[in-house]
């Protein structure tokens, strides 16, 4: 017999004759589970019982058989992974065209993609998170960009870059335009602007309709065609609507200026044509009525500037990559504030805004 086994049937004797009840109960449990404290013992250092005063020889006896089972070596936290991210090619597209680039291999432990180039680049950037996959939508000017791919996850970032080239548009033969079918949209339409919706490769339209207080969505077929997709309520008054990927999703969403209300309201894309319910109404200053999307704090979110028409200002929100704004400190422009527009005027890699004044 181990002797670990016979001291502990000798304390545990020792138990039995104290005539305690419980403690009797206690010793019988005891005994019982010797061999597999004796297996444990082979583990985990395991203290033999020893004499003690008679009155403590019960407490002492279940003292140490509990040490045994609850010194255990602690477990190590496991470090959150790094994301990671393949490279991409340089590519071009041709003028107004749509383009996706995908990366030489799929992210790691990224929660979110954001994509960003220079502002002189009007088209849209997005990027799938599950795949890496970059989607251009009417690409211009005609220039080289360098895009810059920012994965992130709660182990950090990671950083891929590439060159973005468009190409220059063939000139007309002859001057003008011709007429296409005109598009439906709601009552007294303010603003438009170009996405791809329902990520098909073709160019959509998201209009503005001030009486209406929705956002028009019109699906574009590739030929100069639309087909109507579910409107987008706002709020009162839109006036201003712009495109971009403001939860990092892969997926185009809108951000409406409403005039009558001082908001912005913030809708996210399903991928598919369909917006879900205005996601935030963003509080700006009074009568907005020009918006633009950028990136004023380079955290690689996408933020906006809006000028406000009765206030005299222009007002900064950050993003937080998931669809929500902080304020940052208003900019004072002149009276009458009718239209706003992002660049980089002084080319110091920081991001500008130019507002024209009504009055």
């Amino acid at each position: 017999m181990p002797r670990f086994i016979r001291q502990s049937r000798v304390g545990i004797q020792t138990l039995i004759k104290s005539g305690n009840g419980r403690v009797l109960v206690l010793a019988l449990a005891l005994l019982a589970a010797l061999p597999v404290m004796w297996l444990a013992q082979k583990t985990h250092a395991f203290s033999s019982f020893s004499s003690t005063p008679s009155g403590n020889r019960g407490a002492a006896a279940t003292s140490r058989v509990l040490d045994s089972f609850s010194e255990q070596p602690p477990t190590a936290a496991s470090p959150t992974p790094t994301p990671a991210l393949g490279n991409y090619s340089n590519t071009s597209v041709a003028l107004s065209g749509n383009l996706t680039v995908t990366p030489s291999a799929t992210p790691e432990a990224a929660t979110s993609i954001n994509v960003s180039t220079s502002t002189k680049f009007k088209g849209t950037l997005v990027a799938n998170t599950s795949t890496g996959v970059v989607r251009v939508t009417d690409a211009h000017p005609a220039g080289s960009y360098t895009v810059t791919v920012t994965a992130f996850g709660g182990g950090g970032t990671a950083t891929k870059t590439f060159t973005l080239t468009v190409q220059q548009g063939t000139a007309c033969l002859t001057s003008g335009f011709t007429n296409g079918a005109d598009v439906s949209a709601g009552n007294h339409p303010y603003s438009v602007a170009v996405g791809d919706f329902n990520n098909d490769g073709k160019q959509d339209l998201a209009v503005a309709n001030y009486y209406s207080a929705n956002v028009s969505i019109r699906l574009g077929d590739g030929s100069g065609a639309f087909s109507s997709a579910a409107d987008v309520s706002v709020g009162s008054g839109p006036q201003s609507v712009a495109v971009a990927d403001f939860n990092n999703d892969g997926k185009q969403d809108i951000a409406v200026a409403n005039n009558d209300v001082a908001t912005v309201s913030i809708a996210l894309g399903n991928g598919n044509g369909i917006f879900t319910n205005v996601l935030t109404d963003v509080s700006v200053g009074n009568n907005p009525i020009s918006l633009a999307v950028g990136d004023f704090n380079n955290d690689g979110k996408q933020d906006f500037a809006v000028a406000n028409d009765g206030s005299a200002n222009a007002s900064i929100r950050l993003g937080n990559g998931s669809g929500g704004f902080t304020n940052a400190a208003d900019v004072s422009v002149g009276t009458r504030p009718k239209s706003l527009a992002i660049g980089d005027f002084n080319n110091d890699g920081k991001q500008d805004i130019a507002v024209a004044n009504g009055v």
